[in-house]
């Protein structure tokens, strides 16, 4: 057994949570060597103050592609990007062995020793976590076709071991996540966690890691009830607790199980529920409602918002990085230029092909259906997506008929 080296990645708004996650597992495992990777700008990071545990910024990383992931991606692509990156950093220290990654929204509850056992076993690389290990029945959280579209395995954690094939590993799952880290369902894609449905058959020391102690959260919750015994121990399905994975929790409401889905409510988690009370509780009185308020600093690029189809204008305009970034004014200027569809820039022509049901209702092949689309822009478009107006077109004398057509139409059947 070598040096293990624990890390998580979270932007500023959510060092809380980092914070929560590096106390508990320092509680387990007491002088553990846990990082923070910031995902965020030195902005941000100067905003957060003095913290208790190492940063690593991406400039530590040696993120060369750094300006165009920044404009490329959301604050969760651009977070979930870094994993590979982070893992070749910590793997590539001289004392380190083996590089564990938490995701910052869990709580360690126990000691890893199953773990530990596999990683100091002769030919294992890594190790992955499955969604789930058991068909989903009606009573899960989440169902195949889900599972399917979002990745088999969870990468809330992952842990690998420093071996050549390894190194071959990361290098291959980085280049991918340089561009394509982004959620795209349609094509397949879903930030890092589509990706690692390949990783057993393209690391072959890989092991899929099914101790229902490990990952716990709502997508398994069905086949992995949580109790509690007369020590005052954590188990899961029989097994000993070692980590739950409290992903879609409201700190401001202790009624939210997870926003990620309706199956389970806060109050209906039976022993469950006084664990999450007491993972609130150390959010909150780690500064949550501090860090949250500190702006993601990537979300703006000169005077620009990068709102998602200024990104969506970025990735098509660059699918590989440029050799310099465009500048704010010339991204403005690639947002405002003129789409395949008269009348149309493409900024809006994104928000368009961004959702199947515009597409349905506002046929751009047609003037007809390129006016109504220009009336939603207005009419929704602004509220639904916090679009900014100074990207949409301007409304022309017959845009104005159409609106006030449309409008008579509406009251009439209304009286009818």
């Amino acid at each position: 057994m070598g040096h293990r080296t624990y890390f998580t990645i979270c932007s500023v708004n959510y060092l809380a949570y980092a914070l929560t996650l590096g106390r508990s597992l320092r509680a387990a495992h007491p002088g553990a060597d846990f990082r923070i990777v910031i995902a965020d700008s030195d902005t941000a990071l100067t905003q957060a103050g003095p913290i208790e545990f190492p940063v690593v910024t991406p400039a530590d990383l040696g993120l060369d592609m750094l300006p165009d992931m920044s404009l490329r991606y959301s604050v969760m692509e651009f977070n979930t990007a870094l994993k590979p990156f982070a893992l070749r950093h910590f793997l590539a220290e001289p004392a380190t062995s083996q590089a564990i990654f938490l995701d910052p929204d869990i709580l360690v509850v126990s000691a890893f020793e199953e773990l530990f056992d596999l990683l100091d076993t002769d030919g294992v690389d890594g190790a992955l976590t499955p969604h789930a290990c058991v068909p989903p029945g009606d009573d899960a959280a989440i169902d195949d076709i889900r599972l399917l579209r979002t990745g088999a395995y969870n990468l809330g954690f992952c842990a690998f071991v420093d071996t050549p094939a390894t190194a071959r590993f990361l290098d291959w799952w980085a280049t991918r996540l340089s561009t394509q880290c982004i959620v795209d369902l349609e094509a397949g894609l879903f930030v890092d966690q589509k990706f690692m449905d390949l990783a057993p058959s393209y690391l072959a020391g890989l092991r899929v890691f099914s101790h229902p102690g490990y990952n716990a959260a709502y997508w398994n919750l069905a086949h992995r009830p949580i109790t509690r015994d007369d020590k005052g121990d954590w188990h899961a399905a029989g097994s000993v607790l070692r980590f739950f994975h409290f992903s879609g929790v409201a700190p401001e409401d202790r009624d939210v199980f997870s926003r990620h889905q309706t199956r389970y409510q806060a109050g209906q988690l039976g022993a469950l529920r006084s664990l999450l009370d007491t993972y609130l509780e150390r959010i909150n009185d780690a500064d949550h409602n501090r860090y949250e308020s500190i702006a993601y600093g990537f979300d703006t690029y000169g005077d620009i918002r990068l709102d998602p189809f200024v990104r969506r204008v970025y990735r098509h305009a660059y699918p590989e990085p440029p050799e310099a970034s465009p500048r704010p004014t010339e991204l403005t200027a690639l947002c405002r230029a003129p789409s395949g569809f008269p009348g149309l820039n493409r900024y809006c022509a994104e928000v368009w092909e961004s959702r199947p049901d515009l597409q349905r209702a506002f046929p751009l092949n047609s003037p007809a259906g390129r006016r109504a689309f220009r009336a939603w822009l207005y009419s929704h478009g602004l509220d639904e997506h916090r679009l900014q107006p100074g990207f949409l077109p301007a409304r022309t004398w017959l845009d104005q008929l159409y609106d006030r057509t449309a409008d008579k139409v509406r009251r009439l059947r209304a009286a009818v």
